[in-house]
């Protein structure tokens, strides 16, 4: 019998309610800094540090420009184990 234990790999993800017409949303680490993601999803995540930041905040944009800067929320976080 194999027993495999780590590596553990932990998953982040973020998300959001959708805005209408709305073409692209960006998230950011909290506080500012860290630019996490552009693009059209209302979600994002990684199997890897990449969104594993304290917390997160986001805004919209359109044509017309982007939306402020959301509150910091909370980043999901999750763990995968292969045992």
């Amino acid at each position: 019998m194999i027993t495999r234990n780590a590596p553990y790999q932990v998953q982040c993800s973020v998300g959001w309610n959708k805005v209408a017409d709305v073409t692209e949303y960006q998230i950011e680490s909290g506080g500012g800094g860290k630019r996490l993601y552009t693009g059209p999803n209302a979600y994002a995540s990684a199997n890897s540090n990449a969104y594993c930041a304290g917390n997160y905040r986001v805004r919209a944009c359109n044509a017309g420009g982007c939306s402020s800067w959301s509150a910091d929320h909370p980043v999901t976080r999750g763990v995968l184990s292969w045992d």
